[in-house]
């Protein structure tokens, strides 16, 4: 299926900064991913990784999750990690303190801003209505990128709602 693939297309969001900025940051990429997925009407919810559930270089790390009907689970779609300088120390990756001048090393955090085949998977679900199997309702922030509301090689149009 589309939940579980071998390669995916995704769009990462990646911050070096200062060590006392590195938790404003995390806070701002999880919340740009809410507003995505608000945009997007994707019943969803933000977890808290467990500290055992971390991998090596995260220190904290959110995941959002969506509601997949079809697999009756929550999906994970977007994660959040802040690796502090785990990995700027690995990479050999330092700046200089503007005010005391001195080489530090930057942290640096990543978040999934979408995986993509996660959140078509998604949108298909929560779009399709079984009282209008013809119909295929996505949210009006997807508009603009379909030219036609007919699907190719369907019968299938597009409601933006």
């Amino acid at each position: 299926g589309l939940y579980r693939v071998h390669q995916f297309t995704k769009v990462e969001l990646f911050v070096l900064c200062s060590a006392n900025s590195s938790s404003v940051h995390l806070n701002e990429i999880s919340q740009l991913q809410s507003d995505l997925l608000n945009e997007l009407k994707l019943p969803f919810r933000v977890l808290e990784m467990a500290r055992w559930e971390l991998g090596a270089a995260a220190h904290r790390k959110l995941d959002h999750e969506v509601w997949m009907p079809g697999r009756k689970i929550w999906g994970e779609v977007m994660s959040t990690s802040n690796c502090t300088d785990y990995q700027s120390r690995r990479l050999a990756i330092r700046h200089r303190d503007k005010i005391s001048g001195e080489l530090e090393f930057p942290h640096t955090l990543n978040g999934t801003a979408c995986a993509i085949p996660r959140i078509i998977m998604a949108l298909l679900e929560w779009g399709w209505n079984p009282d209008e199997p013809q119909f295929l309702n996505l949210p009006v922030a997807l508009e603009p990128f379909f030219p036609s509301k007919q699907l190719l090689h369907h019968n299938l149009t597009i409601k933006f709602v």
